[in-house]
Parts: C-alpha cells; sequence; structure tokens
C-alpha cells in the first residue's frame, strides 16, 4: 500500500507539472494579446492596424478553443479513472455509435461483434473515438476493427492506414501530453485516456507492430 501512494502521488505530481505547463502557454498568449488590444483601445492614437487587431482576436479565439478542448479531455480522464460498477455494453452497439460520430469515415468491423464487454457503451464509445480521432489527425483514411473472444475477455485489434508511429516516438505514446499534432490542436491527452480507461476498467491496450499505419490491440473483459 505505501508503494502504490508512493507511486501515485509521484504521478500526481509529474501530471501536475505538465498540465501548467501546457496550460501556461495559451494563458500567456491570450493575456499579451488582450493586453496589447487594450492599450490600443484607450490610446488617442490608433497603435494597432485593424488586420493586427484581427490577428489578436483570432489569436484570442485560438488558444481559448485550446483551452476549452484540454478541459473537456481532463473531464474525460477523470471519469475514466472511475471505478466501474457493474457496466456492460454489447461490442456492436459500441462500433454503431463510432460510424455515427464519424460519418464520412470509412469505418468496418468483423468478428464477434454480439458479444458484451464489461464498460459502457459511452467509455468504449470514448476509447475508439479517440483512436479514431488520432488516426485521422495522421492521415488515415480507414479503420479497422476486429474482434475475436474468449470466456473471460474479448480483444479488439484497431488498425489505420495513417502516417506510421516513428520508433523514437513508440513509448511515449501513452504519455500524458505527449502529442506531435500541438500545432494542429492537439492535446497529448486522447491516448492517454484511452489508457486509463482500459487499465480502470481491467483491461489493456498495446501498441501492435504494422507494416503501414498504426494497430493497436485493445482487450476488454467480458461481461
Amino acid at each position: 500500500m505505501a508503494g502504490q501512494l508512493s507511486r501515485r502521488s509521484d504521478y500526481i505530481a509529474t501530471f501536475s507539472a505538465h498540465l501548467t505547463h501546457e496550460l501556461k502557454s495559451p494563458l500567456t498568449s491570450i493575456k499579451g494579446a488582450a493586453e496589447l488590444l487594450l492599450e490600443s483601445a484607450q490610446s488617442e492614437k490608433d497603435t494597432l492596424t485593424r488586420m493586427e487587431q484581427k490577428n489578436f482576436l483570432r489569436n484570442i479565439m485560438g488558444d481559448a478553443e485550446r483551452l476549452e478542448t484540454m478541459t473537456q479531455r481532463l473531464r474525460e480522464l477523470a471519469r475514466a479513472e472511475t471505478m466501474p460498477q457493474n457496466e456492460h455494453a454489447e461490442l456492436g452497439l459500441v462500433v454503431g455509435g463510432l460510424k455515427s460520430r464519424f460519418p464520412t469515415r470509412s469505418i468496418s468491423a468483423s468478428g464477434c461483434l454480439d458479444r458484451s464487454i464489461g464498460m459502457s457503451a459511452e467509455k468504449a464509445l470514448i476509447v475508439l473515438s479517440h483512436l479514431t480521432d488520432n488516426a485521422m489527425r495522421h492521415n488515415a483514411k480507414r479503420m479497422t476493427l476486429e474482434a475475436s473472444g474468449e470466456a473471460e475477455k474479448i480483444k479488439l485489434t484497431v488498425s489505420n492506414d495513417g502516417d506510421p508511429i516513428s520508433e523514437a516516438n513508440r513509448e511515449k505514446i501513452f504519455d500524458a501530453f505527449f502529442t506531435t499534432q500541438r500545432d494542429t490542436g492537439g492535446t497529448g491527452l486522447g491516448l492517454a485516456i484511452v489508457k486509463a480507461v482500459m487499465t480502470s476498467h481491467g483491461g489493456s491496450i498495446r501498441l501492435l507492430p504494422a507494416e503501414c499505419g498504426a494497430a493497436f490491440e485493445l482487450e476488454f473483459p467480458a461481461a
């Protein structure tokens, strides 16, 4: 128990440090832009052109949207780590929800989709949505899901035809706040949330070798 508490304390300290760093950048940008706009508004002469004012406002809106996205991801992460209580969902219905959430994407599924997993449909959809969104950010056009079942667990292989994951990044992709898409709005929390959901429900996720694109193996407890 002492060891678990120590590891948990270290995790919280590290997570808090990363979170503070991630929040500091957009907040500093918003504050700087707002101060310049306020200074211009209070001046008797126009110190900023109309185009400069528009650019500052766009920057404020962009940083605000990033903070809003990060807040949503943090809520999902907090929900992910709550203990499950008699949760179950049919895998086929979860896949159907995924297709509805990404109607313009090619998503195919096969295998034992009639089996039920020990996770709510909401949380399972969070897992698959983050994997799909992450794949689309890396230029994937197709997602393929293949389910195979055993007595006490159900494996779901989720693969895509997007950009491959470099060897240098394979060990980091599940780390909170690690992202190669920060310039385009990536928070680095998507795969961390996926791992937290799977772990808290007695499941697991691992990155599989892939000749092209990326492939993950999800292991759910059977309901």
